[in-house]
Parts: C-alpha cells; structure tokens; sequence
C-alpha cells in the first residue's frame, strides 16, 4: 500500500468511516486511490438482517399462536378463526358462513328446518 493509500485511508478514519485497504482501489487512468462504496454493502447487510429479524418473528408467533389463519365469510365478508360450509339457496352453491350468518342461515339448527329448506350442512373449517 502506497502513502497516498494511507492518507486516503487516514482522512476518512478521522472522519468515523470505518474504511481498510480493501475499500481502497486504483483508477486505471490516473492511478490514484479511489475508495469503493462502502454504503451500498452496508445496506444489503442491514436489509438481510432485517429480513431475518423478521421471518423469525412471523415463526415466533406461529409457533406461539399468535399468527393464524382466517377466512372471509361469503355472507358478511368478515375474517374468522372458524367457518361453517353449507349450501343456502337453490343455487347448491357451497358457502362458507361464519357463526352469526350460519344461525340466520339455517335457523340455528344443523340439520336446518321448516323455515329453511334449502340449508345443507357440509362440515366446518377451523383455523390451525
């Protein structure tokens, strides 16, 4: 490494830049010391970290429960842990109804009643 190298190097240092002979290189013109970026490496390892940080967040609350699954009722769009299947008019249509829809939709009978004779059960869907 050259003196002209050093003073590069000594000059950035004073200013709280963290720099080593490898960040330093030479243009091939004039073959004067030029120093790399040294920012754009830094922010792919702070965006790599973060990154991490967060997938190992998202398997914390998965692993803790906190992340489940939900699913749009098709009646009132809501998003819920569990949902009833059942078919509710002549269409035969197979829905996906969450509890408050379910008891308008089927009388609050499973096998349905009188009033509802187009209600089908077809089984639930829990969240895991």
């Amino acid at each position: 490494m050259s003196a002209a190298d050093s003073e590069k190097i000594n000059s950035l240092q004073a200013k709280n830049l963290e720099i080593s002979p490898r960040h330093v290189s030479r243009t091939p013109e004039t073959d004067e010391p030029v120093v790399k970026s040294i920012n754009a490496k830094d922010e792919e390892k702070r965006r790599r970290k973060e990154e991490a940080k967060l997938m190992k967040m998202q398997r914390k609350a998965k692993r803790e429960g906190k992340l489940s699954k939900t699913k749009k009722c098709t009646l009132c769009t809501r998003n819920v842990k569990l949902l009833i299947r059942c078919q509710i008019d002549t269409s035969r249509k197979w829905n996906m109804v969450c509890g408050k829809c379910w008891n308008k939709v089927s009388g609050g009978v499973v096998d349905g009643d009188a009033a509802h004779p187009n209600y089908r059960y077809g089984g639930i869907w829990k969240s895991k």
